[in-house]
């Protein structure tokens, strides 16, 4: 065995420690690696990763493209927004591109060239774990796009999870078909919900206690990072309840009631555990407002305005 010093690349992932202790990730590199394979190096960046409103599954008169290099590109794009996962900015276009891998069009690959102009201009954006936390806490957000899809009216349910910065997100269609609002965020409860499970019980297999991390020491956070993508199912040790944020008000008060109401009583019984944990004092489902609710991009595309505001409150930036 050879001792390498701290890491500094690993998979396609770099990693930057700085003076104050704090630390960065990122896939500057790997991006650029992506870029000359497609031959997009040359292109001209674009400040969002998807034009807002657009309908990708409107393509019944548009031309249908080969489907081999279509799925090299989004192979590529899994790899940075979820496999290693530096860009939750990219992670909602790329859930919705790889629905059409099966049939793809050419609304879709433009779509897919528009995300790597996106990384063209934003190849050295970087997640930073700061150390200036008194006592980090996990903590996560949750949201849901209500029939988001137009062929098939499903929602579009997402999380993110912060330690310091983003260590776990998802956006991902679901797999019913929500009749109402509150319906589509009780799904998206669930999944924040499962996460929420796990990260608690990696947390504690690492011995991280938020109440008694020191200020100074985020190595722990490099475990986390590297280890997040491999689920496992065990039951949370972690003294303190795991706040989930979340802009549904009404799907806060269905969470801590009890009881069946009107409202749900056709929901999925799965769809209960959320106020099973809940009840148990294993998360706590809070109210934050939309405008500050850090799952929202990951559930629809957004203006440039709005992409910025998200940037800002998932913790992507380009200098620590």
């Amino acid at each position: 065995m050879t001792d390498l010093g701290p890491v500094r690349r690993f998979l396609g992932l770099e990693v930057e420690r700085y003076n104050d202790g704090s630390y960065a990730i990122s896939q500057t590199r790997y991006i650029g690696t992506v870029l000359q394979r497609f031959r997009m190096d040359q292109a001209n960046g674009v400040s969002t990763p998807l034009f807002k409103d657009i309908r990708l599954s409107e393509f019944s008169t548009d031309k249908a493209i080969e489907q081999h290099p279509y799925l090299q590109r989004i192979g590529a794009l899994l790899y940075i927004s979820l496999q290693v996962g530096t860009r939750p900015d990219i992670t909602f276009v790329v859930s919705t591109l790889s629905g059409y891998c099966s049939n793809p069009h050419m609304v879709h690959q433009t779509a897919v060239n528009r995300v790597l102009r996106y990384l063209k201009k934003t190849a050295h954006f970087k997640i930073h774990f700061p150390t200036n936390i008194s006592q980090p806490q996990l903590e996560g957000y949750t949201d849901a796009d209500w029939a988001n899809d137009k062929e098939n009216r499903r929602s579009v349910g997402a999380y993110v999870f912060k330690l310091g910065g983003p260590i776990s997100w998802q956006s991902k269609k679901q797999s019913i078909i929500a009749t109402s609002t509150l319906e589509s965020e009780y799904s998206a409860f669930l999944e924040a919900v499962k996460e929420a499970l796990w990260l608690r019980q990696l947390l504690t297999d690492l011995n991280w206690e938020s109440s008694s991390v020191p200020t100074s020491s985020f190595e722990g956070l490099a475990d986390i990072v590297l280890l997040s993508k491999a689920k496992a199912g065990y039951s949370p040790t972690l003294a303190l309840p795991t706040t989930i944020y979340t802009d549904s008000e009404r799907g806060i008060q269905t969470v801590k009631s009890e009881g069946v109401t009107a409202r749900n009583n056709h929901f999925d019984i799965r769809l209960f555990k959320s106020r099973e944990v809940q009840q148990q004092g294993i998360v706590d489902f809070t109210y934050i407002p939309s405008l500050n609710n850090a799952a929202d991009g990951l559930t629809k595309a957004l203006a440039e305005t709005a992409h910025c505001h998200f940037l800002d409150m998932v913790g992507l930036q380009v200098q620590p």
